[in-house]
């Protein structure tokens, strides 16, 4: 006993030959493991910006309906709380989202709106939205889940949800929007979402605007499918975390195995799937879009479709994109899982409008709106 007492200091401070702290050595060892370490990492930094930022965050409690923990929302008559940058917190379900009732004021990211001033507020859910309260009768409430896609925009109503709310206003409809959007959200996490938050906010049409960070995630990410990527930037997490590098790349990049590629794509398309199902035992109707994404091989698109299989024509990306939307194009005409699904993916012809491979600008953000609304409008979906 009085041997391992003493054991422990001498283990802390004691150095190996070359002058290395040994517990320090052996817990690197731990670390070794891609990503394990900065994973374990970057999540106990989220718990201490949710318990540092005690204003912001959701105050959470066991949950006694069985579940590890249950949120309870903040008080929607709470007033907004400046802040320095977006900030994240843990969430049990999708791993993170962003804390709940923050204003960001600043410029807009992309370089090409580098002007425009950007006004950022989260509701009371941590949703880029105006509060919410009950339903009332004659409104069509719409929520969007997607990654940075479906967040980006200057102000909340300039996100592709916000201008189809007001598109979907003007046509004489009285419409709320929630935007559920998160950077980097894969499409398990977006069902996370709609799964534990969504189907109790009475909304009437679910959009799933999403297909890019599925295939990046994994080829540049995090080299294990269906696990959400933990890269903070300064703009997301303000804090500065003590292991670095989180976003190194995959060292799979450029040469995954073509049968990974496969099992990526399933993975997605089996989250979308979810999504139409859980939507339609709720009578919610559920729209799946494939989002427009620049640098792609369009002279390949009838090759990729026609083969499936990545070859010397059809690189991983093309594959990984056209098969989506083939099955997207078979999926709509079944009407599959009693969703209706719609590719975008080539919409965007011009590719100097991108702002990078997958963001644009708020004015094509309203044009993606408005061919939504087309769609949404022509299929009697609402």
């Amino acid at each position: 006993m009085v041997a391992s007492f003493f054991a422990v200091p001498l283990l802390i401070f004691a150095v190996d030959p070359q002058g290395e702290n040994v517990l320090l050595r052996k817990m690197k060892r731990l670390t070794d493991w891609p990503y394990v370490g900065q994973t374990v990492n970057a999540l106990t930094q989220m718990w201490i910006d949710r318990s540092d930022r005690v204003s912001l965050s959701q105050s959470i409690e066991p949950s006694k309906t069985g579940k590890i923990f249950q949120a309870t929302m903040l008080n929607q008559e709470q007033a907004h709380k400046k802040v320095a940058a977006l900030v994240s917190v843990l969430d049990p379900y999708s791993g993170y989202r962003y804390a709940p009732q923050q204003i960001y004021e600043g410029k807009c990211e992309h370089e090409k709106q580098k002007d425009i001033k950007t006004i950022i507020k989260t509701d009371s859910h941590g949703f880029r939205s105006d509060n919410i309260g009950p339903k009332v009768n004659g409104t069509i409430r719409i929520a969007m889940v997607s990654g940075s896609a479906g967040h980006s925009g200057c102000e909340n109503e300039t996100t592709i949800i916000g201008y189809l709310s007001e598109i979907m206003n003007k046509d004489g409809k009285k419409v709320e929007f929630i935007n559920a959007s998160h950077v980097g959200y894969i499409s398990k996490q977006e069902l996370a979402v709609f799964v534990e938050e969504l189907l109790d906010m009475n909304i009437d049409l679910l959009v799933a605007y999403d297909g890019y960070n599925d295939l990046d995630n994994y080829t540049s990410a995090v080299p294990v499918i269906g696990w959400p990527g933990l890269y903070w930037s300064a703009v997301h997490n303000p804090r500065k975390l003590p292991l670095d590098d989180l976003e190194h790349p995959n060292p799979k990049y450029a040469s995954t195995p073509a049968e990974e590629i496969v099992q990526v794509r399933d993975f997605y398309l089996s989250n979308v799937e979810k999504m139409a199902k859980i939507a339609h035992a709720y009578n919610i109707k559920f729209l799946g879009v494939l989002q427009p994404a620049k640098n792609k091989q369009r002279a390949q698109k009838e090759t990729c479709k026609k083969e499936l299989a990545i070859s010397a024509r059809c690189d991983m990306h093309e594959f990984y994109y056209y098969s989506v939307e083939d099955r997207f194009e078979k999926w709509d005409r079944q009407q599959h899982a009693s969703g209706r699904y719609l590719s975008l993916l080539d919409f965007v012809q011009d590719e100097s409008i991108f702002l990078d491979v997958v963001h644009l600008p708020d004015s094509e953000n309203k044009i993606v709106a408005e061919e939504i609304y087309r769609f949404i409008k022509a299929e009697q979906m609402l």
